[in-house]
């Protein structure tokens, strides 16, 4: 098997990379903080046999994929040769073997990358490139050569004839680096490509490892392939210290990644492969110069997969490269056991064991519970929502809207708050459907119960909203967080309802409420303390919030006031603000437009062609909002499970004792409790760093293209 046993030494030479992406901040004591869920799966293997499936290549074509893999043939020989796993096939088809004897592949073909373009070759243009490993005989130097189909699912791939990339020393013999004990030590040669799109067409970006005199080493050059009469390879640029990477894109171009062999040594049987593969980013400027640090992101090591050894790996991207949601990577990688369990000898090769898994990091499925309207009633609802399709760590399931009667009316006129006269409004079913427009979504929404509970087990008239939010609970395959933004109504009734539903499916209860006040004292805020709860969202249905808080559900608390009212920061509540909303005006026009015809209150029927076309009438000015209160964003990282530089915050457990009234005292404790409350260390570090990060967050978003 021509891969990387023979060149071991050169493996594992030196390789620094900074530390991992995702840290816990410091912490006393317990914390509830959600965290993605990563799975492991098996994807292929030959079982039972004495053969061998690595080095995987996985085009992802929406839910399909494609695999290509190395595997041998006949059984029992170390002979590499591609095959081809289509989707939904339990069995795998080979589609390039060695060529013949004496040529520069007829010993191994393996390492496959397929990429998609316009390739010109011998009279035909076709749609697809395969880049792979050659070479000649059981230990002879490695090259790089290329194929081409017509379709991912080709049969065969035509091989051009030569050699693509050759080894890096003249001659036509071994490169003998050592000879320790008359026995020789080869140089590696070239191999291991990874190859993405430049411009979709034959212009390629090509990485591949070198081990030679002068170690090992990943490189990248361009390569334009687009009429193979004349192929053109650029100047070779050395990016990493590791070996055996695959490279993708993210959407701009603005990162690359790569997942790799990570550094280290092992002993025992097989010591010529590696027990971890590690996948990092770069800027995309920095990895064409050769410079810059690599970001680690994940480790799949034997702690992480309970395999001993763990190597050849590919990120699954698209045709042309380009990895989707980078954030949640799907990877895939070869496994294999180690001794005692196997040893070198025919039948018990660590290479019988070589199989293919998946690493997959999933995304937190969500329902938001949201008192959105348009007009709007505070305009951080509209904001906030791009959350839920933006982050990458949320998998939006269902937008439940939470809207109560008394405020749709001309002036609103609920018995505990304010009689705002600006109405009427209605459920902000243009601002919902607007998001599902730009960003290519069809997120299911509904209306809640109109009115306030008249006890804490009435189930009240629904609109929808009730039997949408049990409907995606029963239909979801792992337990939902439900991130409530306005009243209790809607869980509060759904529990009602089927309270084995919510048992079984609800992980947890982000509820956005409540004030945080240690002995149910009052503050100085004479309007909050009137109302039941000292809080707006409590008081739009107190019924509801007590129901939900006695109902055992699992609840993660998030205040919105402090002792002294809405506006105030406490350690316990979430409350910040911006000083303006400046920032909207470089965010991405659709999202400005969005934006726009929400905080300028617009009522056109075109509310769609609206998010595609340039209109002054739709420009935030700088006179809105100053400042900017915002209550929401707690509730949306810590669901994703992300982190602000710089600011220490988490879910502490404790112990809720609750009044009539919707007011309640918290303890912190250690003992099971199904209750967690919000705790930041320094709201005011806290509000700083927000006003410098979340702008950027939201310029940075993109509205997927058409």
């Amino acid at each position: 098997m021509k891969t990387l046993r023979q060149w071991l030494p050169l493996i594992f030479l030196a390789t620094a990379f900074c530390g991992k992406a995702r840290t816990q901040p410091g912490s006393d004591g317990p914390t509830s903080r959600p965290e993605a869920a990563d799975t492991i799966v098996k994807v292929f293997g030959f079982d039972g046999q004495r053969r061998y499936a690595y080095c995987p290549s996985v085009i992802r074509d929406g839910d399909l994929r494609h695999l290509w893999f190395c595997g041998n043939e006949p059984e029992g020989q170390f002979s590499d040769h591609i095959y081809y796993l289509a989707p939904g096939a339990s069995a795998p088809k080979m589609v390039l073997a060695p060529g013949a004897p004496g040529t520069w592949d007829g010993r191994h073909v393996c390492d496959p990358s397929v990429v998609a373009g316009e390739f010109k070759y011998a009279g035909e243009t076709y749609q697809y490139a395969m880049l792979y490993l050659g070479n000649r005989t059981d230990r002879y130097f490695n090259e790089i050569g290329v194929a081409f189909a017509h379709s991912l699912s080709a049969d065969k791939w035509v091989k051009y004839p030569q050699q693509l990339v050759k080894k890096t020393w003249e001659g036509d013999n071994d490169l003998t680096l050592s000879n320790d004990g008359g026995k020789a030590k080869l140089a590696w040669g070239v191999g291991q490509p990874s190859a993405v799109s430049l411009d979709g067409k034959g212009r390629l970006l090509l990485s591949y490892t070198i081990g030679d005199q002068d170690g090992g080493r990943l490189v990248a050059r361009e390569a334009d392939l687009s009429d193979m009469g004349s192929p053109t390879l650029g100047p070779v640029v050395k990016v990493s210290n590791t070996v055996n990477g695959d490279i993708a894109f993210d959407e701009d171009r603005k990162y690359i990644y790569m997942i790799g062999h990570a550094g280290g040594v092992v002993t025992d049987y097989p010591a010529y492969i590696p027990a971890a593969v590690e996948l990092y980013r770069i800027p995309y400027g920095d990895f064409l110069a050769g410079r810059g640090q690599w970001r680690q992101l994940v480790r799949l090591d034997p702690a992480v997969t309970g395999f001993p050894r763990n190597h050849n790996a590919c990120i699954a991207r698209d045709a042309y490269g380009m990895v989707e949601r980078p954030e949640y990577p799907e990877l895939y990688f070869t496994i294999s056991k180690a001794s005692p369990e196997v040893a070198p000898a025919p039948n018990t090769h660590a290479e019988w064991t070589y199989h293919i898994y998946k690493y997959q990091r999933l995304r937190v499925p969500v329902i938001v519970i949201t008192d959105l309207y348009h007009p709007y009633q505070d305009p951080g609802d509209n904001l906030d929502l791009l959350m839920g399709f933006a982050l990458p760590g949320i998998d939006l399931k269902a937008i439940i809207l939470d809207i109560t009667d008394n405020f749709r009316k001309d002036t609103a006129d609920h018995p505990f708050l304010w009689h705002d006269p600006r109405g009427p409004r209605e459920a902000g079913v243009i601002p919902v459907t607007q998001l599902n427009y730009i960003f290519h979504r069809q997120v299911p929404f509904a209306i809640g119960p109109l009115s306030m509970l008249r006890s804490e087990r009435e189930i009240p008239p629904d609109e929808g909203g009730v039997e949408l939010f049990l409907n995606t609970l029963r239909g979801s395959e792992r337990p939902v967080d439900v991130l409530s933004f306005g009243s209790a109504r809607v869980l509060a009734v759904a529990f009602n309802k089927a309270p084995d539903v919510m048992r079984k499916k609800i992980r947890l209860i982000h509820l956005s409420a409540g004030t945080a006040s240690h002995g149910f004292k009052l503050g100085h805020d004479a309007g909050a303390n009137a109302i039941p709860g000292g809080e707006w969202n409590v008081a739009l249905d107190v019924f509801a919030f007590t129901g939900l808080l006695r109902s055992g559900l699992p609840i993660a608390l998030y205040p919105c006031a402090g002792v002294d009212g809405a506006f105030v920061k406490d350690p316990n509540n979430t409350y910040w603000r911006l000083p303006d909303v400046s920032f909207v005006r470089r965010m991405d026009a659709r999202l400005q437009r969005y934006l726009g015809f929400a905080f300028r209150k617009v009522l056109r029927f075109d509310f769609l062609r609206a998010m595609d076309r340039d209109d002054p009438g739709l420009a935030v000015p700088d006179t809105l909002f100053k400042p900017f209160h915002i209550w929401e964003t707690a509730l949306w990282t810590q669901a994703a499970g992300l982190r602000w530089k710089g600011v220490v915050e988490r879910l502490m457990p404790c112990t809720i004792d609750l009044h009539d009234d919707g007011r309640f005292d918290f303890k912190y404790t250690d003992k099971p409790t199904p209750f967690s409350i919000y705790y930041r260390a320094d709201p005011v570090s806290y509000e700083k760093v927000l006003q410098r990060a979340l702008p950027g967050f939201y310029k940075e978003l993109k509205a997927p293209r058409l």
